[in-house]
C-alpha cells in the first residue's frame, strides 16, 4: 500500500547518521502515527522512533 509520510530531515539524517547498515528499515502503521527506523536484517539493537510532520492540505 502506497503511504505518504513526512519527517523533519535534521531528525532523520540524525536516525541515519548512527546506523552502519547501507539499508534501513521505516516501520509505521500510517502517516500519522510514529515510525521505527532501524538496520535492515537486524531484529535487535538500535532503534529511532520519530514522529511525522503534518503538511498543509494532506
Amino acid at each position: 500500500q502506497e503511504l505518504e509520510i513526512a519527517f523533519n530531515v535534521k531528525f532523520l539524517q540524525d536516525a541515519l547518521e548512527v546506523v552502519s547498515s547501507k539499508e534501513v528499515v521505516v516501520e509505521t502503521n500510517a502517516h500519522n502515527t510514529p515510525a521505527i527506523i532501524r538496520p535492515a536484517g537486524e531484529q535487535d539493537g538500535y532503534r529511532c522512533i520519530l514522529m511525522p510532520m503534518h503538511i498543509d492540505g494532506k
